[in-house]
Order: structure tokens, then sequence, then C-alpha cells
């Protein structure tokens, strides 16, 4: 049961950061920011936000295999 809520939780927390991403526009941090943020890949918003979810869940992995592997001394 805790392993499911985890990884309900986890893909929750993903997904609502990928909506507030997909929900932001470029122009408008050009804006506040200027010339400071260039883009230069050219690299599009949705496949920042799909790397923003891919990378989440990395961590959400990551941080429950160090969990499951952690032994009190």
């Amino acid at each position: 049961m805790r392993s499911t809520l985890y990884w309900l939780s986890s893909t929750a927390i993903a997904v609502l950061s990928m909506k507030a991403m997909a929900g932001t526009n470029d122009e408008e941090s050009n804006e506040v920011l200027g010339p400071m943020i260039l883009d230069p890949s050219g690299v599009s918003e949705s496949s920042k936000t799909i790397l923003l979810g891919i990378g989440i869940m990395a961590v959400a992995y990551t941080y429950r295999c160090a969990w499951l592997n952690h032994r009190p001394d």
C-alpha cells in the first residue's frame, strides 16, 4: 500500500509540475529578464515539459531505491 501511494503521489507531483510548466509562456520570461535568457538550442516547450516530468520521476525512483537500501546502524 505504501509503494502504491508513493508512486501515485510522485506521479501527481510530476503531472502538476508539467501542467504548470506548459502553462508558462516563454515570451513573458524574456520580457522580465531581458537578454539574460537566450535559448541557443531551440528546444521546444513541450520537450522541456516532458523532460521535467521524466526528471521528477527519476528523482522519485532514486529516492525510493536509496530509502529501501538504507540500513540503520
